[in-house]
């Protein structure tokens, strides 16, 4: 049903590219903190671009969920608002509350006007994150599954921006494992210098992450090993290929560096077992030459 205020109605069109926004945003919010209340880096760094195109176009997209006393029904309203003026509410019932299949129960509100060229771009710019987001999730799924180290690395070369498509991995929940992936993978096809980026990139979004840091330490140590020998009495197992060339840095920049790093994996270590190993490669690196 529709107010008597209003005498033009929304399209079908337009109707369902709010729906899409709003369920957009709504999927987002409910992945933004997982159960163990982690931030899921992935569904913020979307979301914050969603919430700064509708900054851009001066409009925002709001829903609120409520339930029905009498038929128990599931209702979600919907407003879009342009400087604070209402251009459009309605309220949609669902049918089966998680399903997100929703009917449109009525129109309270509707100001024909520029507004919907604004919510066709926040439209298109979340089909645009969308893809994103389901990129990234396959992606993540395919490396899982991926039997050895060249599939991996075909997989990541495949897509249409391998830097790209590495950060959102990054941002993933599951970004220990994505990363423990692709940087064995580089490494084990003779790619250290990618590798390493692997664990950089990484970092960035997680600096307190303590296995990053002493993997990272690693690496410059093994270039240490390499350029001076050390590798007689020492096995290096897959960074035995690690040089000071891959990591384009000196003698003294890499030994600082992965002081700094095994320093850093001690101080934010949670595992006695990984605060081991970072005293034991800091014991280790002071007797390289």
């Amino acid at each position: 049903m529709f107010s008597k205020r209003n005498a033009s109605k929304p399209s079908d069109e337009l109707l369902d590219k709010v729906r899409y926004v709003l369920s957009f945003r709504m999927m987002l919010s409910s992945c933004r903190d997982s159960s163990d209340g982690e931030t899921d880096g992935l569904a913020s760094y979307l979301g914050d671009q969603l919430m700064s195109l509708l900054g851009q176009l001066g409009i925002q997209a709001l829903y609120r969920k409520s339930r029905g006393l009498l038929d128990k029904r599931s209702k979600l309203s919907c407003l879009v608002k342009e400087d604070e003026a209402v251009c459009l509410e309605f309220v949609d019932i669902a049918y089966g509350y998680a399903s997100g299949s929703y009917a449109l129960h009525a129109v309270h509100r509707y100001n024909p006007g520029r507004w919907e060229q604004k919510i066709d771009a926040a439209y298109q710019k979340c089909r645009e994150l969308a893809g994103e987001w389901d990129n990234a999730r396959h992606l993540e799924q395919q490396l899982g599954a991926a039997q050895d180290a060249q599939a991996v690395v075909a997989l990541m070369e495949a897509t249409q921006d391998p830097q790209h498509s590495l950060k959102l991995l990054a941002l993933s929940p599951k970004y220990d494992a994505n990363s423990f992936t692709l940087y064995m993978a580089y490494l084990l096809t003779g790619k250290a210098a990618q590798a390493h980026r692997v664990l950089q990139s990484t970092a960035e979004f997680h600096p307190a992450d303590a296995r990053l840091h002493l993997s990272l330490g690693n690496f410059y140590w093994a270039a240490l090993c390499n350029v001076t020998k050390q590798t007689a009495t020492i096995d290096l197992g897959p960074l035995r290929q690690v040089t000071l060339q891959a990591l384009t840095c000196d003698r003294a920049t890499a030994r600082q560096r992965a002081e700094t790093h095994f320093l850093h994996a001690v101080r934010l270590s949670k595992d006695r077992g990984i605060e081991q190993q970072a005293n034991e490669q800091l014991a280790s690196l002071r007797t390289i030459d």
